[in-house]
Formats: structure tokens, sequence, C-alpha cells
């Protein structure tokens, strides 16, 4: 043993040093090296030292093969396998280890030498047991047990009892107790019949169907007379047994009294004719004046501030609320003065914007009997609407200052009449008529035979119409006319050096530039759907001048030439 150490030790250190030389790992094997196979263990062969074949390490552990441990001083077999029951243990009673092997009740049984009984283990979960003697439990629930013999399985009984278990009757009662009172049949608490009983003072006695009881002597206790009063239940026997009482005659009930002069005093009562009477903290007055009646139909609370009246309708009628939906049927005027920041009639809120124009009915609605309603209301919502059934032919809107004529109005087919904006049947000249009021016209005037004319105080400024060999005119009785365009100016280039212009998209003038150019472009400010009709012309001779139009610019070809000047005039088609 102390070679195969010596051996173990070689295989962990890199060397060791003996008495007689230095051991190094490796080599065929001699008195001075290992032999053997690499990661074998070492042992002494006749003064070599060769490698166990059944012993291995690999530095850290040893493996090995077929050991024979002998008798060790310890060991763990933490990771132990494959020990034989039957041989590999010393020690066990005679059929444990068949036990171990096959673990069955049978082989239980046989290795047990104090058991008790025969047949299957039992567990503590719902065990079956066969004719078992229990002897004298500890303790014992019997829930479900069956079959305890009285006679003979429960001792102590006393005399009579088992008799009474098994037929349990009256008279077997009555036999097995010894201090009982009376006779005859056992009594439930339920409906019992007692003949002729004494039952002395009981704690408690519920007398509901009792019959018989005699008030002059079978009761105690009673008043002067109350057996009397009980006895003949009149107002005066009543009034004679009451010992505090006010006023006389016949006893009073809830339902319709007669009272003859009473004094009620404060009423305490809660009820008077199932009308419930709330008590006030301090004091409260209701007032109904002589021959009115107050009716009240419905659950109603009133509120507001004291002292004040509110007067309903002359007739009978239904009282608007002011958080709810309202169907006024009635002329109604409101008089309202307005104050600073007070409108006299506000109607606040947001006008409704969801759904389809269906359902987007303006803010304010005038709708009239037998209209249908517009299914073309502004889904982004409509402030003020107004809708009329077929056949109106009044106007819409009308409005007036202090009772004169029309201001402004649109009638039903949707014309708009204003001294701005006229219909008129002759020219501007002094003062026209339109829906029956007179003016000096200003605006636009809309003629009936078409035209569209532009007056200023009576004056004609132009006219565009469809008639004749005009189309439009422009100016006025004095003279003036022309047309003057607005709008972004166009651009000029390549049209020699410095080359400028004055005008827009629809007409201008360009100063061609120094240099003798030979072209100019003149670029509008946007695109255009179609190239238009364009005049375009020269103020000097030139021997050559020509152009072309495109939907972005005006290209001229000239005879060169410094600052001539171009006139163009273009019309979109």
């Amino acid at each position: 043993m102390k070679r195969i150490l010596l051996a173990l030790a070689l295989l962990f250190a890199p060397s060791l040093a003996l008495a007689d030389g230095l051991f190094v790992p490796g080599g065929s094997g001699s008195a001075t090296s290992p032999g053997g196979s690499n990661t074998q263990c070492q042992y002494n062969n006749s003064g070599a030292f060769g490698g166990v074949s059944g012993c291995t390490s690999d530095g850290t552990t040893i493996t090995l093969v077929g050991p024979i441990l002998g008798t060790p001083a310890s060991v763990t077999l933490t990771n132990g396998t494959g020990l034989p029951l039957a041989t590999g243990i010393t020690g066990f009673g005679s059929g444990v280890a068949t036990f171990l092997a096959t673990p069955s009740s049978l082989n239980f049984a046989a290795a047990i030498t104090d058991e008790t009984g025969t047949g299957l283990v039992a567990l503590a979960t719902s065990p079956v047991f066969t004719t078992p003697n229990l002897g004298t439990p500890s303790a014992a629930t019997l829930t479900n047990a069956t079959g305890l013999p009285v006679s003979t399985g429960i001792s102590g009984l006393g005399t009579g009892v088992a008799t009474f278990l098994a037929t349990p009757s009256s008279a077997n009662l009555t036999a097995a107790v010894t201090d009982e009172t009376g006779s005859g049949l056992l009594a439930f608490a339920t409906s019992p019949v007692f003949t002729t009983p004494n039952l002395g003072t009981p704690s408690a006695a519920t007398l509901t169907n009792a019959t018989g009881l005699p008030i002059s002597s079978g009761v105690s206790g009673l008043g002067a007379g109350i057996a009397t009063f009980l006895g003949t239940p009149s107002s005066a026997n009543l009034l004679s047994a009451l010992t505090t009482k006010t006023g006389t005659g016949n006893t009073v009930f809830a339902t319709s009294p007669t009272l003859v002069t009473p004094t009620l005093g404060a009423a305490t009562a809660t009820t008077i004719n199932n009308i419930t009477l709330t008590t006030p903290a301090a004091a409260a007055t209701i007032t109904v004046a002589n021959n009115k009646t107050f009716t009240v139909n419905n659950t109603l609370s009133l509120a507001g501030t004291d002292s004040t009246t509110m007067t309903f309708p002359a007739s009978s009628d239904t009282v608007a609320g002011l958080a709810t939906a309202e169907t006024f049927s009635a002329a109604d005027i409101f008089s309202v003065t307005g104050a600073a920041s007070t409108p006299g009639l506000s109607i606040t809120g947001a006008p409704y914007t969801a759904g389809t124009a269906t359902a987007n009915f303006p803010q304010v609605y005038i709708n009239t009997t037998g209209a249908t309603g517009p299914t073309t209301f502004s889904t982004s919502g409509t402030l003020f609407g107004i809708n009329s059934a077929t056949g109106f032919t009044g106007n819409f809107m009308d409005v007036h200052l202090n009772g004169g004529a029309s201001l402004f109005k649109i009638d039903s087919a949707g014309k708009v009449y204003s001294p701005q904006f006229l219909a008129v049947a002759g020219s501007c000249a002094g003062t026209v008529t339109y829906a029956g009021q007179s003016d000096t016209s200003t605006g636009i005037a809309v003629s009936n035979d078409g035209s569209v004319r532009l007056c200023s105080g009576g004056v004609e400024m132009g006219t565009i119409t469809n008639a004749g060999d005009q189309m439009m005119t422009v100016g006025n009785s004095s003279g003036r006319s022309g047309i003057k365009t607005r709008g972004t100016a166009a651009t000029v280039s390549s049209c020699g050096t410095s080359p400028s212009i004055s005008g827009t998209d629809l007409a201008g003038e360009v100063t061609v530039g120094t240099g003798t150019p030979t072209s100019c472009t003149i670029s509008f400010t946007s695109t255009k759907t179609n190239a238009p009709y364009c005049v375009v012309s020269d103020q000097s001779t030139l021997a050559s001048f020509t152009y072309t139009i495109s939907t972005t610019a005006i290209t001229i070809t000239q005879t060169a030439n410094s600052s001539n000047k171009i006139d163009y005039v273009c019309f979109q088609h």
C-alpha cells in the first residue's frame, strides 16, 4: 500500500526527491523512472516501476477498475451504483433483503418477527381491516361505523336504556328514565297535546292559541278597571280604567275621527292622511289662501331664494326646464335689456360636428311645419339655419332700421337684395327700384336683361353683357376708361443688358436692354393650363419681329436693336 501511495504522489508532483535518487515521470520504467502508459498509476515491480492498467489519473482524479477495497475506515457512496443486496450488505435480518428486492406485503410479513394478523400492509388513509380486534384505542371516530350491537357493544348504559335504544317507544323511555313526572306519550316542542298539565311558573310562554283563560282570576297584576274593560270593552269602561286622560266621550281612532271642540296644541304627528311630515329644525309655515286647493301629482322639490315670488301662467300649462329639451307652441316674447358684456339673448355651446350632413343640424334652427329636413348641412357645424316647407314665397330674412324700408333681404328663391347689391330694371343713372325700395345704386346692379352693371353713386362704371356686338365695356360718363392689372410682375430675360418690364401675366410693357439683342423672353408668374392668346407688338419699325407663346412664356425674335419697347396683352382661355 505504501508503494501505491508513493506512486500516486509521483502523479501529482512534477518531481519527487528520494534518498536514492530523483524520479522523473515518463520513460520505460526502471529503478529510477516510471514505466507503463501515460496516466497509469505506478507500483514497485521487482525494483522497477511499472504502470497499473486498472488505475489511471488525470492529475486530479484517480479512476480504479474492479478494485478490492477491503475494509475501509470510512467511505461515502453518494454516487455509488450496482450494490448487490444479497451479497453486498451484511447484517440484514431474515427476509429483509428479499423484501427490499421485492417489497410486497407477503415479503414484509415474512421479514417482521412480531407481527399480528395476516393480509396486506395497511396505510393511514382509508385502510380496510377484516375482523380486527382493536382492543382499547386511545381515540376513535366512528362516523361511518356500522353494525355496533347495542346490547353487547356498549357498556355503562342505565337500566332499560338499551331496550329503549333498540325499541324507542314512549313506554320504554318511561321505563328507562328514573325521575319522570306524569305519564302517557312523549311530547315534542311543536304542537304537543297535554292533558291537565300543571305548568308551574314557566320562564317564558307563548299563548297564541290558548283559550279559556279567565280574566278576573287568570291574569294577575292588572290595574284597577282593566279586567272590567277587557270583559266589556266600552268607551266608558276604558275612560274609567285610564288614570291619566283628557276630555270625555267616545274613543277616537285614526281614520276619519269626529272631534268636538278639541284643543290640538302642538302636534307631533309625522303622518296625516298618509302624508308624511318632516319635523323642521326650527319652524316652518305652509299657507293656503281661503277656498284654494293645492294639488301635487308627482314627487316635487321646490328650491329658491327666500322672499321670492313665482307667478305661473293664467291658464293651465307646462313649466319649461332649464336643462331639458322643450317645445314652445305659443307666441313667446323675450324682453331683455342688454348690458355691458352681457347679451340680451345668448346661445352658448358648440355646434354639432360629428356624423353625416343629415345629423348636423344648426345650433339655431328655424324649421316650419311640414318641411323636410335638409341633408346638406356642413359636417363642420352650422350656427344658424332656416328651412321652410314647399310653397313658401316670402323672405327667409328681411332687415329694417327703425321701421324703414328693407335694408337687406333674402327671398324664397335665394335672391339677395341690398343697396350695395341691386336687382334693377334699368341703368345705374338716378334712382332705381329694387324689391319695393328706391335708392341710388352703388355696387353691382343685375338687370332683368341679364347684364351686370358696376355702379357708383348712380354712375355706370362698366357693363358685362351677352347682347349686341360687345361683351364688356369699361368707362364712365366722363369719358374715363381703361383696365389696370394687378398682381405679381412678370419677368424678362435673354433680352440684352439690363432689360426691364412693367406689367403682369395679363398685360405689360418691356424695355429691351442694350447690346442690340435679337431676342427676349417674357416669363409668366405661373404655369398656365393652356397657352394664352397674346397680342405682342413693337413700338419701333423693325424689319423683323416674331413671337411664340407657350404655357410658361412669350419668346420674341427681332431684328437686332437696343432699348426698343415691346407691348403685350394676353387672354386666358
